[in-house]
């Protein structure tokens, strides 16, 4: 009896140390919070196509993928426009296109709302997934968003956001956020033989209110100007292809744009909203890490403190 009351003791004494030595469980955040360190990928891509009336559309994507390859945020953004000569036969300059996001609830005439909140609606449907998984979305996953012509496309740029050797890896315990901007011009060429079309694409991630992750692109879409008893725009057969995607093939004279933008986008990480408007986008120190890219930079910074506006 002794020995059964000694052994029911011994179990009870074990079974309060392993109580008391229980591992704490991890809080359920929900998925907005990173309670450990983790590794992120970040991703900006944009695509371009030619629709009627000469219209050049571009839709950009910022992307952030977790180790597994699970898309963790999506951000869309769209803009576009159809060049225009004036009555004297040259380009008609537009120093800006507002994109779709940022025209909000003003962009109506849609069968289920606005532009900016049907993409809304299918960034949250692909949360979470692989860009596998997002290929083969069926569209009752994302019921709301009747872009028939646009969902193609935002599938098409995930899985090349996903397939980007350039992407930008950052690692935080940090709540964060994902922004993106995108900006459109119309301006003549240097010979003044065509009107260029570019758009500008920024993405960041914001962490504590400052910058954690950058990334941009660029595309440019050439119309040429055709001679004749009235002169003509003339858009080109295929859709251009943007600078990231062309790589180290897009040449510069200090090295190719790829770089030059990593480049510009590392001087900018850790900067807050008063370090990004104070940022001098032509620099010695910009200069020596690669970037001189001196004509361009100063519309970067403005795509890109848009971008960090725009972050949730």
């Amino acid at each position: 009896m002794k020995r059964i009351l000694s052994l029911v003791l011994l179990l009870a004494m074990v079974c309060m140390l392993f109580a008391c030595n229980k591992p704490e469980e991890t809080p359920d955040n929900g998925g907005t919070q990173t309670p450990n360190e983790k590794t992120y990928s970040f991703a900006v891509v944009v695509d371009s196509a030619l629709g009627r009336g000469n219209k050049t559309t571009n839709i950009g994507l910022a992307i952030v993928f977790d180790a597994d390859g699970k898309i963790v945020a999506a951000r869309f953004d769209s803009n576009e426009v159809a060049p225009e000569l004036n009555a004297d036969g040259t380009v008609k300059a537009v120093e800006s296109v507002v994109s779709k996001v940022e025209t909000g609830a003003d962009y109506t005439g849609m069968p289920a709302g606005d532009w900016k909140t049907q993409a809304g609606i299918f960034e949250n449907a692909i949360v979470g997934k692989t860009a596998e998984e997002v290929a083969n979305l069926e569209a009752t996953a994302y019921a709301g968003c009747t872009m028939a012509s646009s969902v193609p496309v935002f599938k098409a740029l995930v899985a090349k956001a996903a397939a980007l050797e350039n992407k930008v890896t950052f690692t935080t315990a940090s709540t964060f956020t994902t922004g993106i901007a995108m900006d459109m011009t119309v301006a003549a060429n240097r010979n003044k033989t065509a009107a260029e079309v570019t758009a500008d694409i920024a993405g960041v991630v914001v962490a504590d209110g400052k910058v954690l992750a950058c990334a941009i692109d660029s595309v440019i879409q050439s119309y040429a100007i055709t001679d004749g008893e009235t002169k003509t725009l003339t858009a080109p057969e295929t859709p251009a292809v943007s600078k990231n995607e062309q790589g180290d093939g897009y040449v510069m004279p200090a090295g190719s744009w790829l770089n030059q933008a990593k480049a510009f986008c590392a001087a900018i990480v850790n900067l807050d909203a008063a370090g990004l408007e104070a940022f001098a986008p032509v620099s010695d120190a910009l200069a020596s890490a690669g970037c001189t890219m001196q004509n361009t930079t100063a519309g970067y910074k403005v795509t890109i403190v848009a971008a960090f506006g725009y972050a949730r």
